[in-house]
């Protein structure tokens, strides 16, 4: 299983401008919530958010995280930490 904990400061670069959070495991997004909009991003300054995401049932051996910024107009990237876990069972 692997675990990813994330934590974003965003400013938008337009108003109504919705952002999401998301991980992708091997090029695939992780499904353990889906990643959901979180909602919208700040114009006048930096807005945080969190998310945390899992994925199970994947087979031993190397595997690429990567975590993705989604916004619908643009955002500027403030502050962030991203903490992937992997755990054997």
């Amino acid at each position: 299983m692997f675990e990813a904990h994330q934590n974003v400061q965003v400013r938008g670069t337009a108003v109504d401008n919705n952002w999401a959070i998301c991980t992708q495991i091997d090029g695939v997004d992780m499904s353990e919530p889906y990643c959901p909009f979180l909602g919208q991003v700040p114009t006048t300054h930096y807005g945080a958010g969190s998310f945390t995401q899992s994925q199970t049932g994947l087979a031993l051996g190397t595997h690429t995280l990567q975590t993705f910024i989604y916004t619908e107009y643009g955002a500027d990237l403030g502050i962030y930490e991203i903490t992937y876990r992997s755990y054997k069972s």
